[in-house]
């Protein structure tokens, strides 16, 4: 067998049903095409996950993919946490660090790919590569903290852990994942996928070395520089992902304030200075030196400050005392909610009560008013543990429109059935366009998208980003490190020895796991339908603020809709060509995902 570096050329495959292993091996063609991370979560879920499958059945498919940078540098510690969503029925992945990656790699596997329903709760212990089911009617409806401490108790102090709440375990369709109790793999709902294996959590511990093909290239030449370049950079990679961003979008009118009713409140830069103040200590993915995260410190919570999350349940929802914010993103981590979605709905529903869409009846006596702390916390505890009118809300807006009626849909901020991040696209092209095609609005829009030059079209502008993202969510590196094609190329080189991979290579890897995805969604009959922006954003216009009058040309945006697709090789339904299908080495994987 080819030695493999990099790469353990391994997935372990665990069917919670059966209480069996095994192990699937990858050959190193697919590796070259795939590279890891959310390629191969794609790949593996292509193969694996059987034809339009409802995504609480059992035989739903979870795969948890590193990369092959994973645990070598010290900006690749992450994986991909990948399934079919149960919020929007398409390919869902999500990013997250921690111990976690580093300990699948160390345990001598590449990915876990996890099937089946155990009649009881249970969690995995895997210690060393070995595998352990173990009982967990003791952990069930505890909390994501209590449940990760619990359990390192029960495996090892090192271990790394992912576990979910009592969110996941009663299928809140937005449920989140928590891993080693600072980590969040948040959308699209893969939490409840979790909950309807009965999969309490996983707790991981290896010790075995991970082979590069160059050990003193990747010591003396990547490691060294890449340190050197992350602590230089330190502050400016924190600003890409801290709540400074959230500054930046509510300068320019460009965030979420009464569910997209307005773009822009001055409380929100006296909210940040808050947060800011609170701001205890931070913490970053496993041997980064960036440590972008800050965590505040109130009354014995330790919350984690997400920019995004920030946004969507502090401006979004009129909530600009600092306090009562981060009482509202502890219950969301605590219960493992995706903070992000769970702000959005319930700004839809504060909307649709205000407008009389709602009566005090069937929100159960809550009066929904934006600003109002008490009630939003009521409410999101009655969502997480689906009691009363939160089990309507714990089924995703779209689902919770429809049961709700009267035209409340016409409110609802969502694409192809997942709740929107917090950036408004009205009169900014390319956002626009990245909302409408891209996969990623099924994870979350990244904050790397910026103004458009003038010179490069909106469509290309938009590939050349999602190419890129791509790339490092494959790789499974850090998207706020921004590295180039040549740098790219030269880790793969001396990490996994492939001498002739080159910057060519990388765009077909972009594009090859782009139409993967693509495949994907149509396969479980995803339509260009369910890629139109909401009715907020193709028809108002931005009332006020810094972005008062801008809204989206409908005409100019399915133009870049159907150039787009004609650039992918794509039809105009947008579905793959058969060409394309084979220029791209789609083919296998075409045959065996029908």
């Amino acid at each position: 067998m080819l030695k493999l570096y990099g790469y353990t050329g391994k997935v372990l495959s665990i069917d919670l049903t059966h209480e069996k292993i095994s192990t699937i091996s990858l050959k190193e063609d697919t590796l070259r095409k795939f590279l890891g991370g959310k390629g191969l979560a794609v790949y593996l879920l292509l193969k694996y996950l059987p034809l339009k499958l409802d995504a609480l059945d059992p035989d739903n498919v979870i795969v948890l993919s590193t990369g092959p940078l994973t645990g070598v540098l010290p900006f690749s510690n992450q994986l991909i946490v990948a399934s079919k969503s149960p919020l929007t029925g398409s390919f869902a992945w999500s990013r997250s660090g921690g111990k976690f990656p580093q300990m699948i790699k160390r345990s001598g596997f590449d990915a876990i790919l996890i099937k089946g329903r155990s009649e009881t709760p249970v969690y995995l212990w895997i210690d060393d590569g070995e595998v352990e089911f173990r009982k967990a009617i003791h952990l069930w409806g505890k909390d994501t903290y209590s449940c990760s401490k619990k359990l390192l108790q029960e495996t090892r102090k090192e271990a790394a852990i992912s576990v979910i709440g009592p969110a996941g375990e009663l299928l809140v369709r937005f449920a989140s994942i928590k891993n080693d109790l600072y980590f969040t793999a948040g959308r699209g709902g893969i939490g409840a996928v979790y909950g309807a294996k009965k999969l309490k959590g996983v707790a991981i511990y290896g010790t075995k070395p991970i082979r590069v093909a160059y050990p003193e290239r990747v010591k003396n030449t990547l490691i060294i520089k890449y340190y050197k370049f992350l602590t230089h950079r330190k502050d400016d990679i924190r600003k890409i992902g801290g709540l400074e961003r959230v500054v930046d979008l509510n300068r320019i009118g460009a965030t979420s304030v009464k569910n997209f009713q307005l773009t822009h409140h001055q409380g929100a830069e006296g909210l940040i200075r808050d947060l800011c103040k609170l701001s205890a200590f931070r913490k970053g993915c496993d041997e980064c030196p960036v440590e972008c995260f800050r965590f505040a410190r109130v009354n014995g919570m330790e919350v984690k400050l997400h920019p995004e999350a920030v946004a969507m349940l502090g401006l979004n929802l009129e909530l600009f005392q600092a306090e009562d914010l981060l009482k509202l993103l502890f219950l969301a981590e605590k219960y493992g909610v995706d903070a992000i979605s769970a702000g959005n709905i319930i700004g839809w529903a504060t909307e649709v009560y205000e407008r009389g869409l709602l009566s005090r009846e069937f929100t159960g006596e809550l009066e929904l008013r934006y600003g109002d702390c008490k009630v939003f916390y009521k409410l999101l505890n009655f969502l997480s543990e689906r009691r009363g009118f939160g089990a309507v809300l714990a089924e995703g807006l779209v689902k919770a429109a429809k049961i709700v009626g009267k035209n409340s849909l016409k409110y609802a901020v969502h694409v192809g059935g997942l709740e929107s991040s917090c950036i408004d696209p009205r009169g900014r092209a390319k956002y626009a366009l990245g909302y409408a095609v891209t996969d990623v609005v099924y994870s979350c829009l990244d904050f790397h998208f910026k103004e458009t030059p003038q010179e490069q079209c909106v469509v290309e502008a938009v590939i050349d980003e999602m190419n890129r993202l791509n790339i490092s969510n494959s790789l499974v590196i850090c998207p706020h490190l921004n590295v180039g094609a040549s740098e790219v190329v030269e880790m793969l080189k001396y990490v996994t020895g492939w001498e002739d991979v080159a910057e060519r290579d990388l765009t077909a890897i972009a594009e090859r796991v782009e139409t993967a995805v693509r495949m994907f969604n149509i396969r479980e009959k995803l339509t260009s339908d369910q890629e139109l922006l909401p009715p907020r954003w193709l028809e108002e216009a931005i009332p006020s603020g810094p972005s008062k009058g801008a809204k989206i040309n409908l005409e100019d945006l399915q133009y870049c809709i159907t150039h787009y697709y004609k650039l992918r090789g794509w039809d105009d339904r947008g579905v793959p060509l058969q060409e394309t299908i084979e220029k791209l080495g789609l083919s296998e994987v075409y045959r065996q995902a029908w």
